[in-house]
């Protein structure tokens, strides 16, 4: 932390559409911060990183410049992985297939046939939901799925709480989505979790809920509540233990998966207040939620 915890520096917050900022200039490093609620009560935002300093406070952390340097390593790669895809030759050409008795319009059919059959696997593939990057074969998505689960599976281990609610890069995946949930589920089974992911074509939550916690509140419930901002909402597919929905977009009615995904967190925060699940601290400083 670049300024000693004693010597603090009250930062003003200003109101805006999607609630209270600030604008400062820091150079590059780690950043310490906590919010001041009403000049008396210290809290930490439980959606953003947590640390623990010195003293056992826990404080919000922010990388000044981290950002900017990944998503240039990121462009990096991408454009080199262009590169090598462009200078590979594939191992076997396509060639012309003549069928016997067609002739030359009987080649032309079957090239067309066989131009048609990926295009046609992508559209079966965004219509069932099942998202995948572009080139990329089942052993690097299993480990891209892998790599998210564990993720969201540290941050919730370092925040040792028993219900969490956080968001997941899986594109327009539905498939991919479940299966982190899953990850989740087998690594962490006695903790709550709710996963919200919005991408170009799709808004889906998901969430897993201990079968002891149940009685607090249940996974179809808890998904309910966050498709509780989406105009005639789906009903959840799933167990009280497990459940999940997907809303397409459509622009034409106001629905855009990545608004819904920041919309979403407000009733379903609100259903867990009202469950007893999540609560302020009076006496000390921060958000937590209830064993």
């Amino acid at each position: 932390m670049p300024t000693p915890y004693s010597a603090l520096i009250p930062l003003p917050l200003n109101k805006g559409p999607k609630g209270f900022f600030t604008t400062i200039d820091l150079p590059s490093g780690t950043y310490q911060y906590k919010f001041v609620v009403d000049n008396r009560r210290w809290c930490f935002d439980v959606m953003r990183p947590v640390t623990v300093d010195d003293s056992g406070n826990r404080n919000n952390t922010v990388v000044v410049g981290g950002k900017q340097k990944q998503s240039q390593q990121k462009e990096q790669k991408e454009q080199k992985e262009q590169k090598e895809q462009k200078e590979e030759k594939p191992a076997e050409e396509a060639a012309p297939v003549a069928t016997k008795g067609k002739g030359k319009g009987g080649q032309q059919q079957q090239q067309q046939k066989q131009a048609k059959q990926p295009k046609q696997a992508k559209k079966q593939k965004e219509e069932e939901g099942v998202g995948e990057e572009e080139g990329e074969d089942e052993a690097t998505r299993s480990k891209r799925v892998s790599d998210i689960a564990k993720n969201i599976i540290s941050t919730v281990k370092s925040y040792q709480v028993p219900f969490y609610v956080g968001d997941v890069d899986c594109k327009d995946s539905v498939e991919d989505v479940l299966a982190v949930a899953t990850h989740f589920q087998t690594e962490l089974p006695s903790i709550g979790c709710m996963f919200l992911s919005g991408g170009v074509a799709s808004f889906i939550v998901a969430a897993v809920v201990p079968p002891e916690k149940i009685t607090y509140i249940t996974a179809v419930e808890w998904v309910t509540a966050a498709l509780s901002v989406v105009p005639n909402p789906p009903n959840p597919t799933g167990s009280d233990s497990f459940a999940h929905a997907v809303v397409a977009a459509d622009p034409d009615k106001g629905i855009f998966p990545i608004k819904l995904k920041d919309l979403s967190r407000g009733p379903t925060f609100g259903l867990m207040r009202k469950r007893g699940l999540v609560q302020e601290e009076e006496s000390d400083d921060e958000m937590y939620f209830l064993e």
